[in-house]
């Protein structure tokens, strides 16, 4: 072996490995044939004639409800409830009947479970029977006979299905138990074939030790020297790293004030509507309230002349009063009189005096009315009087209501002024937006630096390639090794500082709501290859960074 090349040293071992990979690759896979088909039927039947059995005694007691609630409600003369039970009874015993049939067909031993399966479709049909008896009695209204069908007959029946059920659910434990020999017996002979697979992988693993052990001498003094220049590409990718933690940074950054931006934005939009709304409403009260405020100025005015014409007439009253009253004084004074010259007049004046006498009453009763009537026309004028100084209340209110209106006119110039702020406060988003924009573009500025540390990290890998051609004629037999020049890294090349290039400013875009997300190279800090015993790779491209 040791006139082998390296890679006739890998071929020999990589393909032992590979022939105990292929064998005991279709062992396994025969062994996995044989445990799934042995799962299959523990879990896809036994465990879904498990359920379909538990399901049994569930629905029975089910049915057994169903009937019992049909007799209550039988009771409770509540026939449409009652109905309504018997068919969810048919459903309930449709479902029954129609898992019992899927449970005799997935079962793996249908002939022993064919009895208890019959035995409890029978029990089924004749509990469907009784309950239908019993539930003809409860409609009709004998309910002493539906009780006696439901204790005596019904109930017992239901209990029978149940105990059958928990016979099928024992022969189906057995065939669970047949279901789980099966899969144990499947697994013995892939573990015995495992440990003897495992034992000769362990001796071609220990082969295998030592033929990498002679590669690894082999290249170890050409890893020392790939080392140090791993030290240059190093440097180099300290820049990128720096350049690209800014880039990440500045995304970051810019993520955020866009977030911000965006919320402040749909604020101020809210804003302006509830203002422009607000604006909308007070002009539409104000127009409302000076409305009002015309027609109460008239109802006003019209309530003023009305008073006036009240004052009016009722001192006119008042004169004709006094004159009724001077009228009745006199009629009395000339009554008098005329009694006085009735009695000179004796006998002859009998008459007269009797007439004198009535004219004289009526003069008193004209005073009377007259006195009354005066006091009702006072009393007219003192609520005139108190009228009048409602009027001059509902004067002051209306005086009120006018400066409401100017005050809700003050209102309006205040949203008016809040509108003229909201639009200061869009001026100020678009100048965030604007900042937001200079800082993508210095992260574009960052990217560009980082562009260049990669090129500056490709011209060390043209130096590496050197060392790793010399590595290549060793694996190769066939060519000779390739004369050391020595390291030509960047040590010696005269290091230039990298200026951003010029970027084109992007005209200013709308702001959008999005949420920022960082590319998950930056989650982390970049790794620093910082001492001799570690080594990095390189590709003819950057783009692996």
């Amino acid at each position: 072996m040791k006139n082998m090349t390296i890679g006739k040293k890998l071929y020999s071992t990589f393909g032992m490995m590979a022939l105990l990979t292929l064998a005991a690759g279709g062992l396994a896979i025969y062994n996995i044939g044989n445990l799934g088909n042995s799962v299959q039927q523990l879990g896809g039947h036994w465990v879904r004639a498990a359920y379909l059995t538990g399901r049994t005694d569930t629905l029975t007691a089910d049915l057994i409800g169903f009937s019992r609630a049909i007799l209550i409600r039988g009771y409770m003369k509540d026939s449409d409830s009652a109905r309504s039970l018997h068919d969810q009874y048919v459903a309930g015993l449709a479902q029954l009947r129609q898992e019992t049939d899927e449970l005799k067909s997935i079962t793996k031993d249908p002939e022993t479970l064919d009895i208890e399966q019959h035995e409890i479709l029978d029990k089924l049909a004749t509990f469907s029977e009784l309950n239908d008896e019993m539930y003809d009695l409860v409609l009709k209204g004998d309910l002493q006979a539906a009780s006696a069908v439901f204790a005596n007959k019904l109930v017992p029946i239901g209990l029978e299905i149940r105990k059958s059920g928990d016979k099928l659910a024992e022969l189906e434990g057995k065939l669970g138990s047949d279901y789980s020999a099966d899969a144990v017996s499947a697994v013995g002979p892939a573990r015995t074939f495992s440990l003897v697979m495992i034992l000769l992988s362990l001796g071609i693993g220990v082969v295998g030790v030592y033929v990498v052990r002679g590669i690894a001498k082999t290249l170890g003094d050409s890893v020392a020297e790939l080392r140090d220049g791993s030290e240059q590409v190093a440097s180099a990718a300290s820049q990128v790293s720096s350049s690209s933690q800014s880039l990440a940074q500045g995304s970051s950054e810019q993520a955020a004030s866009l977030e911000e931006t965006s919320a402040s934005s749909e604020e101020i939009n809210s804003m302006a509507r509830k203002n422009t709304d607000n604006s909308r409403r007070t002009a539409q009260l104000l127009s409302q309230s000076i409305e009002k405020v015309n027609m109460a100025n008239r109802y006003l005015d019209e309530m003023v002349v009305s008073m006036d014409e009240i004052n009016t007439s009722s001192g006119k009253i008042s004169k004709i009063i006094k004159v009724i009253d001077e009228i009745a004084f006199q009629t009395n004074i000339l009554a008098l009189n005329a009694a006085v010259e009735a009695a000179r007049a004796g006998e002859a004046g009998m008459g007269f005096a009797v007439v004198a006498d009535e004219v004289r009453s009526l003069a008193q009763r004209s005073a009377q009315a007259a006195k009354d009537t005066a006091t009702l026309i006072e009393d007219s004028i003192a609520k005139s009087s108190e009228g009048k100084g409602k009027v001059d209340q509902v004067a002051a209110a209306i005086r009120t209501i006018t400066e409401e209106s100017a005050n809700i006119k003050v209102m309006v110039d205040e949203v008016s002024l809040g509108s003229e702020e909201q639009s200061r406060g869009i001026e100020q988003i678009g100048r965030a937006i604007a900042q937001m924009e200079q800082v993508t573009q210095t992260t574009a500025a960052n990217a560009e630096e980082s562009a260049a540390a990669a090129e500056e990290l490709n011209a060390q890998s043209e130096t590496l390639k050197e060392i790793v051609a010399r590595l290549q004629s060793m694996v190769d037999s066939n060519g000779g090794p390739i004369p050391y020049r020595g390291l030509q890294v960047s040590s010696q090349r005269k290091k230039t500082p990298i200026a951003p290039r010029p970027m084109a400013v992007k005209p200013q875009q709308p702001a959008r709501t999005f949420k920022p997300q960082r590319m998950s190279a930056f989650d982390e800090p970049v790794s620093k290859v910082s001492s001799k015993e570690e080594s990095f790779p390189l590709e003819e491209s950057f783009r692996s960074f």
